[in-house]
């Protein structure tokens, strides 16, 4: 006897999938920039979240890196479209750094989060530094808030294992 179709979707959507579509339901919703674009960008960073540990075609390392570049493709369309450098989603870019202590190791991840450091600090190129003030300091940190995290994700039994 078959399943009944609720039955086989629900063995099929794990609840981590559920709370991350909620989460970027949630991150949506007190946008002053909410339009289709900023939706898509959510969307399609989401899609990319859930389906990167079930996908096979995601699960080698080529799959792993094509994860990782389209989250920091994604993330970097989403925070250039919604302020660049003072945008309120520069945290997406947690989610490729965290990711890749899942993968890489402490040296491959190091690798991502000065990636993701870069990425974010090129928004610099965009603004007109004669016209406008910056928080140099504030700036800073964020992108040492990227590292604070590598480094909690790959300390000896911390959330992604030892660095051996």
């Amino acid at each position: 006897m078959r399943a009944p179709a609720l039955t086989r979707w629900a063995r099929t959507v794990r609840p981590q999938d559920v709370v991350w579509v909620l989460l970027f339901l949630l991150l949506a919703i007190p946008s002053e920039y909410g339009d289709l674009s900023l939706y898509l960008m959510l969307a399609a960073l989401a899609a990319v979240q859930v389906t990167e540990s079930r996908a096979p075609a995601l699960a080698s390392t080529r799959g792993r890196i094509l994860g990782l570049v389209l989250k920091f493709g994604i993330s970097f369309l989403l925070i250039g479209y919604t302020g660049g450098i003072e945008s309120r989603y520069w945290l997406v870019l947690l989610l490729p750094v965290v990711s890749s202590g899942m993968t890489f190791g402490i040296l491959g991840t190091l690798a991502v989060t000065l990636l993701a450091g870069v990425l974010y600090l090129s928004f610099l190129s965009f603004v007109d530094l004669t016209r406008y003030e910056l928080d140099g300091a504030g700036l800073v940190a964020r992108v040492i808030f990227l590292a604070m995290i590598v480094v909690l994700a790959v300390k000896p039994n911390g959330l992604f294992g030892s660095i051996e």
